[in-house]
């Protein structure tokens, strides 16, 4: 058929072939004319043209221009008579028309021999042979025809074993050809068991569950019966119909729900006949829901079912009767909608709204062919259940003798009645939009200019002013605004915010009650002042406070609340919490005020740019001195100053104290300590603390300190002590030797000095829980700190170990004394008859290994950056 039709010549550039008939010849480039198939407008273009030519021809065929219109679909033409002779002139009359656009039709069948007699045996659908066979068959719309017995039949393909995945049995489930829902009974089996898959949730490729395969593969053995089922292809209508009905049933299980819908002819003769038209099924949602219900969603598919099935036969006000074997559904049908719950209201306005005209009876459910889709059947036990094919025996007596109505339902429906709710309503005041314009509560003055306004339009109206507002004495004669018109648009604000937060409370008081017990107001003992605004009763009426103090404006979380208190933030420039608050309450009582104050405050943009955390360069390299081993401790030292501390000359009462310091000399190798005591902070002092600890622990090489004015001072005490003995060439050479250089820290950089102002820190960690309130001699503090000493330098240098096996953790007093200071002394080893040599090198062995262990652990452990690890 599609190439019979011409395509519009300005479209045939889309449609080309390059050709060619060896790999030798040019390619040569051909132009499609007609329609192609397979194209997505070809089967639109085909029927168009169909319908264009029943149009335009059929005024001279009217047997066949019905049959293009109603009957053809793409290019099959299905079409009957009521006799041979009407139906050979229909025939005649289709070629004819389609031979005026030059299509002829081929592949011809009819359940009657005689009208392919006339008819070229090329064009026959079935074998050439005119006669028909028993068996023969062909398709009409994908289904299976057989033209001898003029009845469809079920094609079934299957293999031997069962599918064994769930995607080869959702195949096998497809395949089953039901458009018309014949084998509802036995496809609903096939939609549970899909249904229980995929409640499993097991893959489209996973081997099905043995249970399940077991269930499955008893239904597939069981499909091949289908083949068996004839249905009858023809109803019954015709000229000699009498009279037709619409024949429904609808019933639910737990597990799916279906519908059934037949034809009834009364014959001219007065024979009846009765002949199933379509049938739906569907599986139950796996949320649960009651049996009255899942019936009544039977009914709604039922209705559905009807809708469609009067459509297909033209004629929608075909008398209809309908049946379910619920009480609790008919109940439901036959009041209004809006008696019920949601649920039911909606299906129950569909049904009516759908099938208005429909009768709706009781019916047993074991007379009711709807129950065998509900309850599943074998296909065996379907093709010859005369109940599903033909419905119950009484539906070909006349209504009168149908089984008796039950006309009082004695059900119980009030779990599913809708609740009659009476609503009170009251109007609540709008808000006006101006204060979201404004941020600043300063700016929201320009009320002032329309209450001025409104003042003077009211004045011209009526001389004689009543509101408020306008009661106030207001100069309006100039530009600039008064007081007392700021004060209005400020109450008028305060007003509408209370009415917004509390306008139960606001209707309560202003008829003269009190607010309720759980009332967010019920402990502030509210009232409405003059202006109509609640203020706080409180208990303080006897007090010498003003009277807005005592009685302040009750307020809650608001947005123009928080412009008030951003507006009393920036007053009291900027104050912290606290104040803001303190100034707050002179004028207001705020509900949950600290939190709503502190949370304004936070998005204040000047105080956070204040707060805001200063950024930090990533940490360095550490220095030489701090990663490499040294001949001794302090060769690297760094000095710091800690105290005042409070000491006394003498023990007793009646001696004031006065201030001392301690000089904190760190190892910056090693981490170790040396503390002295100092009398004060003079140059002499600091350098006579310096000559001590030279004398204990060695000339340093270069000593690190902070930039304070006394460490200055004694670097240019050293300096001129040194230009003084550097006449003397044995000094020259001593200091040659052991030279001491000073270094500052860069200024305002502490970081710089990180392990003095840790080994500060420790030391007045001990020494404020020894020392508490007492004040110590200038002997027993020198004692304290040697001790305070010893314990900051017999710290771990690195982690401690858990293993018992592990080397005792290394402390800055291994690399001092060889042992920890809190250590128990060991037994003399000088009675030992040793060498000099052997015991030096026993010594120098010592120190080695545990400038190894430094090197070793305690490095390793400064690899990690503590903080300040961005870049």
């Amino acid at each position: 058929m599609y190439r019979q039709i011409l395509i519009d010549k300005r479209d045939v550039n889309y449609q080309r072939i390059l050709w060619r008939p060896d790999v030798n010849s040019p390619v040569e480039n051909y132009q499609l004319l007609t329609v192609t198939y397979g194209t997505a407008s070809a089967p639109y273009l085909a029927l168009r043209v169909l319908n264009q030519l029943a149009s335009d021809e059929g005024s001279n065929f009217p047997l066949a221009v019905p049959v293009l219109q109603y009957h053809t679909y793409v290019d099959d033409c299905v079409f009957g008579a009521d006799d041979v002779p009407l139906a050979r002139q229909t025939r005649d009359q289709l070629v004819s028309l389609l031979q005026k656009a030059g299509f002829q039709l081929r592949k011809w069948a009819s359940n009657n021999p005689s009208l392919l007699t006339d008819i070229d045996s090329n064009d026959h659908g079935l074998a050439q042979s005119k006669i028909l066979q028993s068996d023969d068959s062909l398709k009409v719309l994908d289904l299976k025809w057989n033209p001898q017995v003029d009845a469809f039949q079920f094609e079934i393909s299957l293999s031997n074993l069962a599918p064994t995945t769930k995607r080869a049995v959702l195949s096998t489930i497809a395949s089953i050809f039901n458009p018309l829902g014949w084998l509802a009974p036995v496809v609903i089996t096939a939609k549970i068991l899909m249904q229980k898959l995929w409640a499993t949730r097991c893959d489209w490729d996973a081997v099905l569950p043995e249970n399940m395969y077991k269930e499955w593969s008893i239904f597939y053995t069981q499909l091949s019966n289908l083949k068996e089922i004839s249905i009858p292809r023809w109803n019954g209508q015709g000229s000699d119909n009498v009279s037709a009905e619409i024949l429904g049933f609808a019933d639910a299980s737990t597990v799916g729900y279906g519908a059934v819908v037949y034809l009834k002819l009364i014959m001219v003769d007065g024979s009846v006949q009765i002949t199933l038209l379509t049938a739906k099924s569907k599986v139950a949602p796996l949320k649960p829901i009651t049996i009255p219900r899942l019936e009544l969603c039977a009914t709604v598919l039922l209705a559905r079912l009807i809708v469609s099935v009067r459509s297909l036969l033209n004629d929608p006000a075909m008398l209809c009767h309908c049946w379910t074997d619920s009480t609790v559904t008919l109940a439901w049908l036959k009041q209004p909608p809006s008696r019920w719950k949601i649920f039911i209201a909606n299906r129950v306005h569909e049904v009516q709204t759908r099938v208005p005209d429909a009768i709706w009876h009781h019916v047993a459910s074991q007379q009711n062919p709807a129950d065998l889709v509900s309850r599943r059947v074998n296909p065996v036990v379907l093709k010859t259940n005369n109940l599903w094919w033909q419905g119950p025996e009484w539906l070909k007596l006349p209504s009168t003798q149908w089984p008796e109505e039950i006309h009082e339902l004695s059900v119980d429906l009030s779990s599913e009645a809708r609740v009659n709710v009476s609503a009170h309503v009251t109007q609540t005041p709008t808000d006006w939009n101006l204060s979201t314009r404004f941020s600043s509560w300063t700016k929201l003055r320009v009320t002032a200019y329309v209450i001025r306004f409104t003042h003077r339009l009211r004045s011209r109206k009526s001389p004689r002013v009543s509101r408020d507002e306008d009661r106030a004495e207001i100069n309006t004669t100039t530009l600039a605004l008064q007081p007392e018109e700021i004060a209005l648009a400020r109450k008028f604000w305060l007003k509408s915010i209370q009415q917004q937060l509390f306008w139960n409370e606001y209707l309560l008081l202003k008829d003269g009650k009190s607010v309720s017990k759980g009332s967010k107001l019920s402990a502030l003992t509210p009232f409405i002042d003059q202006d109509d605004l609640i203020r706080v009763g409180g208990r303080l009426n006897h007090s010498n406070l003003a009277d807005e103090t005592k009685h302040p404006i009750v307020l809650a979380s608001h947005p123009l609340v928080s412009t008030i208190i951003r507006h009393i933030h920036l007053q009291a420039l900027h104050a912290g919490p606290q104040l803001t608050l303190s100034i707050l309450r002179e004028e207001f009582w705020l509900l949950r005020a600290r939190q709503t104050v502190r949370s304004v405050l936070y998005r204040c943009v000047a105080c956070t740019r204040e707060k805001a955390l200063v950024s930090h360069e990533q940490m360095g390299q550490l220095p030489d001195y701090r990663v490499r081993p040294a001949a001794r401790a302090f060769v690297h030292c760094g000095l710091d100053y800690a105290g005042p501390i409070q000491i006394r000359s003498i023990p007793g009462r009646g001696y004031k104290s006065r201030k001392a310091y301690i000089a904190v000399f760190i190892c910056m190798t090693i981490k170790a300590a040396h503390l002295e005591l100092v009398s004060d902070l003079s140059t002499s002092a600091c350098l006579a603390a310096f000559d001590r600890f030279c004398a204990r622990r060695g000339i340093s090489s270069i000593i690190y300190s902070d930039n304070a004015t006394n460490f200055q001072g004694a670097q240019r005490e050293l300096a001129d002590v040194w230009k003084l003995a550097s006449t003397d060439p044995n000094v020259l050479n001593n200091l040659a030797e052991k030279g001491i250089k000073w270094k500052f820290i860069p200024p305002a950089s502490p970081h710089f000095g990180g392990l003095w102002e840790a080994c500060v820190r420790s030391l007045k960690y001990h020494l404020k829980r020894v020392i508490e309130a007492h004040t110590l001699t200038f002997e027993e503090m020198s004692t304290l700190i040697c001790k305070i000493e010893a314990c900051l330098n017999s710290r771990p240098l690195g982690q401690m170990s858990d293993n018992y096996d592990d080397y005792t953790a290394l402390t800055p007093s291994h690399l001092l004394i060889g042992s920890p200071f809190a250590s128990k002394p060991e037994p003399s080893l000088l009675d030992k008859k040793e060498t000099r040599l052997t015991r030096w090198q026993l010594i120098s062995q010592m120190r080695d290994s545990f400038w190894k262990i430094w090197s070793q652990d305690y490095l390793h452990s400064l690899q990690q950056r503590p903080k300040w690890r961005r870049n």
